[in-house]
């Protein structure tokens, strides 16, 4: 490749370099996009992206959330676009150090404790097994904006994102959800975690558990404005600031190896 012409007369040699090894016509030879990052001139010019304590303690507060919470939270994340998405993304990439589109325990673990130093590694992998709603051993972006989402948008965004959520479980638009609405809207939004709660034997008394706490007046329906209050906020009495407790339902231990 050569750079020839004005235009790269200002581009200094390493960055030159840099392009150089992108554009290797020879795929064996092509650097991967993590090596990439380790090129001296890409070290020198990309940012540093530091994690804001407030993020750490949301996701704190989401792992104390039952897994059917966390679920519907999750069903909320997909519904964000836009300007939103794109903020969302920046959030996620300060953890996603490798760039691969998902968290393993040990980026979930390095980019807590730059926040939270005084996290023990016990609460860092309650917090991953947490987050890894569906147990694949990562943190995809959809799971992490779900434990973000209550505190990383601002209120009149959250409003208009939990309408849209509300509307994607309300199919019939009757203007309320029954459990039967919320079971199938969780089930065709994420198949994956719904097949881990109903194998797990679970499935019932969670959802049971989760529509008592929606529907605030005991009327059998959650109406839009039951849904937004319980949604816009952690549970009460699920998980105090601080310290990790332990969730209602097991969380299984990650291997920090």
């Amino acid at each position: 490749i050569k750079f020839s012409g004005g235009t790269w007369r200002s581009i200094s040699e390493p960055a030159k370099d840099c392009i150089r090894q992108m554009l290797c016509p020879q795929p064996e030879r092509r650097p991967s996009a993590s090596a990439l990052l380790s090129h001296p001139w890409l070290a020198a010019v990309a940012p540093q992206t530091a994690i804001a304590p407030h993020i750490v303690h949301q996701l704190q507060l989401f792992a104390g959330l039952s897994r059917a919470r966390r679920v519907m939270l999750g069903v909320a994340a997909n519904s964000i676009s836009g300007s939103e998405a794109s903020m969302m993304v920046k959030h996620f990439l300060a953890f996603d150090r490798d760039f691969n589109g998902t968290l393993d325990y040990h980026e979930l673990a390095l980019a807590t404790q730059q926040a939270a130093p005084d996290l023990s590694e016990v609460e860092l992998q309650r917090l991953f097994a947490a987050l890894d709603v569906d147990n694949t051993g990562s943190v995809d972006a959809q799971e992490f904006v779900a434990g973000v989402l209550q505190v990383a948008l601002q209120p009149h965004q959250t409003h208009t994102l939990l309408e849209a959520s509300f509307k994607s479980l309300d199919r019939a638009a009757k203007g309320h959800i029954t459990k039967a609405d919320l079971t199938e809207g969780l089930r065709i939004a994420s198949p994956s975690v719904f097949e881990v709660l109903h194998s797990s034997g679970s499935l019932a008394s969670e959802l049971d558990e989760e529509f008592a706490a929606l529907d605030a007046n005991g009327d059998g329906i959650v109406t839009l404005e039951e849904f937004r209050a319980a949604l816009s906020c952690p549970l009460p009495g699920r998980q105090a600031p601080g310290r990790l407790a332990a969730a209602q339902q097991p969380l299984p231990q990650v291997s920090a190896h």
